[in-house]
């Protein structure tokens, strides 16, 4: 493993929420734990967390993911506070500074805004703080309906030339059938996302959780656009408390995607690529 490689690692919303107060605590001290043995070793990290519209569904009393945008937007707004503190009483206890970060697909797009965002990661980064990002759902309107963080994530690693990109869920990784109507499904190790013989699209549900917004569909559009940016792609288990140390350490784990002809572009590095984030990939 090399020294100094950047990491984007995105947490969802069925990892992050929890019973307590709308936060599962236990995972986050498990990330934490993880995210301070990859900083030992010299790596940087980026985390990309959903949870904020539980978090805020939780401390408003809301029992059912609303349908109104203005309902979700208002449970965002009061979310992302408790998810911010939380995540640095959490890293506190390891001896680091984490730094909240708002942003959405349209501070991607835009030239200027995408420059502004990629100095303000960096610059959290040099000074060895961890960015804790989640997307702008108090103001988003597409993003908040759909795709669950993945696709900013790969958008994240793209605005910052990561190496790493890992998608945590609670499936061991991407199967070969849809679970839910296939009780034979088996992990899938390894995938080339090019690979036309297995019509990866239709055999992935989009379906998720009550309180997320993103399945495996959206994952596999989210690793093709990491993958365009350079950055190796895995989508794995957030419910094993060693995942990430498993990456480090060169062992399979989840499912690792390539791809064949990658989209990698070093002078126009992310930009032109990430605003494919509009439309479906797949």
């Amino acid at each position: 493993m090399k020294k100094g490689e950047k990491w984007v690692i995105k947490a969802g919303s069925s990892l992050v929420s929890g019973q307590q107060d709308g936060i599962n605590h236990n995972f986050l001290k498990n990330l934490a734990e993880q995210v301070n043995f990859l900083k030992k070793e010299g790596q940087e990290v980026i985390i990309i967390s959903s949870g904020a519209i539980a978090k805020g569904m939780s401390e408003l009393g809301i029992k059912q993911r609303p349908q109104s945008l203005a309902v979700l937007q208002a449970c965002a707004a009061v979310g992302q506070r408790g998810i911010s503190e939380i995540y640095q009483e959490i890293f506190t206890f390891f001896g680091h500074t984490t730094g909240q970060v708002l942003i959405s697909h349209d501070d991607i797009a835009n030239r200027k805004r995408y420059l502004n965002a990629k100095n303000t990661i960096e610059s959290l980064l040099e000074l060895s703080v961890i960015p804790i990002v989640n997307e702008n759902d108090c103001v988003a309107i597409e993003e908040i309906s759909y795709g669950d963080n993945d696709r900013l994530g790969a958008a994240l690693a793209g605005l910052i030339r990561a190496d790493k990109f890992i998608m945590l869920t609670d499936q061991e990784g991407i199967l070969s059938d849809d679970p839910n109507h296939n009780s034979g499904a088996f992990l899938l190790a390894e995938i080339n996302i090019d690979d036309r013989k297995i019509d990866l699209s239709q055999q992935m549900s989009s379906a998720s959780g009550a309180l997320g917004r993103g399945g495996m569909k959206t994952k596999l559009e989210a690793a093709k656009m990491a993958l365009n940016s350079g950055a190796e792609t895995w989508v794995a288990s957030g419910l094993d408390d060693d995942t990430l140390l498993r990456i480090y350490r060169s062992e399979k784990v989840g499912t690792k995607i390539s791809s064949k002809n990658p989209l990698f572009n070093q002078e126009n590095f992310g930009l032109p690529l990430l605003v494919l984030s509009q439309e479906p990939l797949l």
